[in-house]
C-alpha cells in the first residue's frame, strides 16, 4: 500500500503537530463527579507556574497554574493517572464572561506557546482562558515513551518509524501503560473532566488545527457543557492523516493563480502555475528524490502568513531551478514549539485508516501527478501498523451548539473546504474565510483575532474582516539576491558568531586589564601611550576590544533586523549584512597581523614605516566599513 507523503508529508505533519494552542482563579483542589463504575474521578490541584513560561511580568501576574489528574483508561480496567498541566489566564479587565477553553494543535504539542499570543488578544479583554496540555504532550506525565522518538530522529523515508513504534509500544506496556489511552476521544474526555473538576456548568471552546478534531468530538460527547465553539483551521474527522501532499500542492497553485489575477505580479512571474508544475514534473522524471524536500520547505514556509507576500517569488525561483536557497530555508526552519513525537504518532495512528489513506494518496496523485515523487513512501503506514489502536471518531451531527469555523484563504494544510464540509453537517454554524491569511488566522491576523472576540461576545464576526486588505505580493526581496552566498555563509557565521561571542567577553576584559597595566607602566616610565603600544601584543589586545565592540553593535543590528523583518530571515540575511558579519573577524585578523609584524623589544616600532601605515589604515578602513554597512543597511535594506 502507498500513502502520500515522504519528507514533505513528514514536514507537514510535524508542523501541523507544532500548531499549538494555550487562564481564572480556582479552588486549591476540586474533583469531578464520579464516572462509570471503576473509573477514577479527575481531580484538579493548583501549583506554582513553571519558570520557563517565557512571559513578561505583566502577563505572569494574570496567570495561575495547576494540574488535572485524569485516568489513562476509562473502560473500568485498572489504570494509571495522568498529570496534565493547566494554565489559567485572567482577563485584562473584570468581567462575568464565560471562560474559554483553548484546545491547542498537535497532537503531542503544548499549550504554552500560545500564552504570549493571547497576552494582548482582543478575546482576553473580557474572557478568562483555560489552557491545558493534552495527554501525550511534552509536559504531561507520564509520557508514552519519551526516549524512543524525537523530531530530528523521525524520518519517513525509511523503516525507522516502524521500529520506533514497536519499541515505544513495548516500553509503554512495560511501564504499566495502555496504548488504548491515547486517542482523540480520550483527549476530549479529559477536557470534559477538567470542566467538571473546575466546577463550570458550561464554557466556550476555542480550538486550533488538531484541536478542532478534539473539539468536534467534545461537541458529540459533552454537548451540555458547551455554550459556543470556534474552530480555527478545521480538521474533519473523516480527513486522512497524510493529506499534506495534496493540500500543500493546492496552496502553491492557489498562490500562483492569485498572482495571475494581480497585474504587476502576473507581469513579473508569467505563467507561474504552468512553470511550477512543469519543473516539478521535470524533476520527478529525472528521479530527483529531493523534490519532496523542496516542496516540503515551500509548504512549511507558508505556515507563516508574512511569507505569503513572497510566495510567487519563491515559486518562481523553484520553477527556474534555483534551489540553492532551499538549503538555507530548511536549516533556518526549526520546530520552535515543543512537540512530543511519541504522543504525535500514537494519537495520529489511533485514527489511521489504511483504506482512507490509500484513497487520499490516489486523490493526490490524480490532482497533482507532477509531484508523484513526493508520494512514494509508505513509512507512515508501516509505523502505524505497529500501533494496535484504531478509533472511529463520533461526529456531532446536527449539533445546535453555536459554531464558527475560521480558515485562512491560503492555509497550506486545512483549506476552507474543510470548514464548509463540517459546517454543512451542523445546525448552527458559519464559515469565515480570512483574506491574506494562513494557518491559525484567528491568532495571527488582525481581522481573525477581532472576529474571534466578536463571536464569543455574541456579535457578527464577519464584520471584523469586511474591510480587510487583500494579499499584495512582493515582486522582489533583497534577501534573495545573494541566496547562494547566504546559504553558504550563514551556517558557518552562525556557529562562529556564537563562539566569538563566548570568547570575546572574557578576552575583552583581559585585554582591558592588560592595556591599562601597559599604559600605567608607560606613564611611570615616562613614555605614555607611545611606550605602551610597543609592548608585546598591544595591537592584538586593542583588536580584541574593537572586535568586542563590533560584535556588540552587530548583535544590536541583528536584533533590529529580526524585529523589522523576522519572517524574511528564513531566506537568509541581506547582502549588505555580510560585511557586518565579517567586521569582528577582520578586526581580529588585523590585530594578529599587527602583533606578528611589530617587534616585542622595548624601543622598537614596526618592522617598517610602511607596515605601520598599512596596519593603521587597515584598522580604520575596517571600522569605516562596519559603520557604513550597518547604517546604510539598516536604513535602506529593510
Amino acid at each position: 500500500m502507498r500513502v502520500s507523503g515522504s519528507v514533505w508529508r513528514a514536514a507537514a505533519m510535524v508542523v501541523a503537530a507544532m500548531l499549538c494552542g494555550v487562564g481564572l482563579q480556582g479552588s486549591a483542589r476540586a474533583a469531578a463527579p464520579p464516572g462509570p463504575a471503576g473509573v477514577p474521578a479527575a481531580t484538579y490541584a493548583e501549583t506554582a507556574c513553571p519558570d520557563d513560561l517565557e512571559v513578561d511580568d505583566a502577563l505572569r501576574a494574570r496567570l495561575s497554574c495547576g494540574t488535572v489528574q485524569v485516568p489513562e483508561l476509562r473502560d473500568g480496567r485498572p489504570t494509571r493517572m495522568l498529570s496534565l498541566p493547566v494554565v489559567r489566564m485572567a482577563p485584562r479587565e473584570p468581567s462575568d464572561a464565560l471562560p474559554v477553553l483553548v484546545l491547542h494543535g498537535g497532537p503531542g504539542g503544548s499549550a504554552v506557546p500560545h500564552l504570549r499570543q493571547f497576552a494582548d488578544h482582543p478575546l482576553t479583554g473580557r474572557h478568562p482562558l483555560i489552557l491545558f496540555d493534552q495527554r501525550g504532550g511534552d509536559r504531561t506525565s507520564p509520557r508514552i515513551c519519551p526516549d524512543r522518538m524525537a523530531v530530528r530522529a523521525f524520518d519517513l523515508r525509511d523503516d525507522g518509524p516502524a521500529a520506533q513504534m514497536r519499541d515505544c509500544l513495548a516500553e509503554l506496556r512495560a511501564k504499566g501503560g495502555a496504548p488504548e489511552g491515547y486517542t482523540v476521544a480520550a483527549v476530549a474526555a479529559d477536557a470534559a473532566d477538567l470542566r467538571r473538576a473546575l466546577g463550570f456548568a458550561a464554557w466556550d471552546v476555542f480550538a486550533e488545527s488538531h484541536g478542532t478534531l478534539v473539539a468536534l468530538v467534545l461537541m458529540a460527547q459533552d454537548p451540555d457543557g458547551l455554550h459556543a465553539v470556534a474552530l480555527d483551521s478545521t480538521v474533519p474527522p473523516w480527513s486522512a492523516v497524510t493529506d499534506g501532499v495534496r493540500q500543500g500542492a493546492d496552496v502553491l497553485v492557489r498562490l500562483a493563480r492569485a498572482c495571475a489575477a494581480e497585474a504587476p505580479c502576473a507581469a513579473a512571474f508569467p505563467d507561474l502555475e504552468a512553470r511550477f508544475l512543469a519543473e516539478a514534473e521535470r524533476r520527478h522524471a529525472a528521479g530527483q528524490a529531493r523534490l519532496a524536500t523542496w516542496l516540503g520547505v515551500l509548504q512549511r514556509t507558508f505556515y507563516d502568513p508574512n511569507m505569503l507576500r513572497v510566495g510567487p517569488l519563491l515559486i518562481d525561483r523553484f520553477a527556474a531551478g534555483e534551489t540553492g536557497w532551499f538549503r538555507l530555508m530548511g536549516r533556518r526552519m526549526s520546530v520552535g514549539r515543543p512537540t512530543a513525537m511519541d504522543g504525535f504518532l500514537a494519537i495520529s495512528c489511533s485514527r489511521f485508516d489504511p483504506a482512507r489513506e490509500e484513497a487520499e494518496a490516489a486523490a493526490a496523485r490524480a490532482a497533482f501527478p507532477q509531484i508523484a515523487a513526493a508520494m512514494e513512501s509508505d513509512s507512515m503506514a508501516r509505523a502505524c501498523a505497529e500501533w494496535p489502536v484504531r478509533e472511529a471518531l463520533p461526529f456531532p451531527e446536527g449539533s445546535p451548539v453555536r459554531t464558527l469555523l475560521i480558515h485562512g484563504a491560503f492555509d497550506p494544510i486545512t483549506p476552507v473546504e474543510h470548514g464548509r464540509a463540517v459546517a454543512a453537517r451542523l445546525a448552527d454554524a458559519r464559515v469565515l474565510e480570512v483574506p491574506a491569511a494562513s494557518h491559525g488566522s484567528s491568532l495571527a491576523r488582525p481581522c481573525g483575532r477581532e472576529a474571534l472576540r466578536l463571536f464569543f461576545d455574541g456579535q457578527d464576526p464577519s464584520a471584523a474582516c469586511a474591510g480587510a486588505e487583500p494579499l499584495r505580493f512582493a515582486l522582489s526581496v533583497p534577501y534573495m539576491t545573494g541566496g547562494w552566498l547566504n546559504a553558504t555563509l550563514n551556517p558557518v557565521t552562525a556557529a562562529l558568531g556564537q563562539a566569538l561571542t563566548l570568547a570575546l567577553g572574557p578576552a575583552a576584559l583581559l585585554a582591558v586589564f592588560a592595556l591599562i597595566r601597559g599604559l600605567v607602566r608607560g606613564l611611570v616610565r615616562g613614555g605614555g601611550l607611545r611606550c605602551a603600544r610597543r609592548r608585546p601584543w598591544f595591537w592584538l589586545q586593542l583588536a580584541v576590544l574593537v572586535a568586542a565592540a563590533a560584535r556588540a553593535a552587530q548583535a544590536v543590528a541583528e536584533a533590529e533586523l529580526a524585529t523589522e523583518a523576522g519572517a524574511l530571515l528564513i531566506l537568509g540575511v541581506p547582502q549588505w549584512f555580510v560585511p557586518v558579519l565579517a567586521a569582528p573577524w577582520i578586526v581580529l585578523a588585523l590585530g594578529v597581523a599587527a602583533a606578528l609584524r611589530w617587534r616585542a623589544e622595548p624601543g622598537q616600532g614596526p618592522a617598517t614605516p610602511g607596515g605601520r601605515a598599512m596596519l593603521g589604515l587597515g584598522i580604520v578602513l575596517a571600522g569605516v566599513w562596519f559603520v557604513v554597512s550597518t547604517r546604510l543597511g539598516l536604513a535602506l535594506g529593510l
